[in-house]
């Protein structure tokens, strides 16, 4: 991955807004909320190592995108569907936005929370997408990916 330096800032890992992205040992991660038997967590979500998600208790610098850029999700491999998604697949909900899938939820990911917004057995999906950094005009800042998760094999 080729991106400039300026591109990322440093921040707590509890200060991340939901719905965006950060980095800790070499790991993506995205920031969200998952409902934990009626109490709300805060937590990282995994991306690059299988989905799971860590509680952000206690709160670490972490590395994240500098204001004014965001991600532009892309498919990389072919959409599925219908069906039940596996792990960490990128999903379309019912409005058409994106959603991570996660054992038995899916997390929205222009908001980092929970949705039910997804058909969870008759779901359209790709295992293999990634994520590239775009600045406020909408035009990607390198042609290489911040992450990819999954892959066609």
């Amino acid at each position: 991955m080729v991106i400039r330096a300026s591109a990322f800032v440093i921040k707590k890992d509890i200060d991340v807004p939901l719905g965006s992205v950060f980095a800790f040992e070499e790991s993506w991660f995205f920031r969200a909320q998952v409902d934990d038997g009626g109490d709300i967590q805060e937590v990282g979500i995994n991306l690059t190592d299988g989905a799971k998600y860590v509680v952000l208790t206690n709160p670490t610098s972490a590395l994240t995108l500098a204001h004014g850029l965001a991600l532009e999700l892309r498919v990389i491999g072919p959409i599925r569907g219908p069906g039940k998604p596996p792990l960490a697949s990128l999903a379309w909900s019912i409005n058409g936005g994106p959603a991570i899938s996660m054992v038995d939820y899916f997390l929205a990911l222009d908001g980092g929370k929970e949705t039910t917004d997804v058909r969870t057995k008759h779901a359209f999906f790709a295992t293999h997408w990634g994520a590239w950094v775009i600045d406020s005009n909408g035009k990607p800042i390198s042609p290489d990916p911040l992450f990819v998760i999954g892959s066609d094999s």
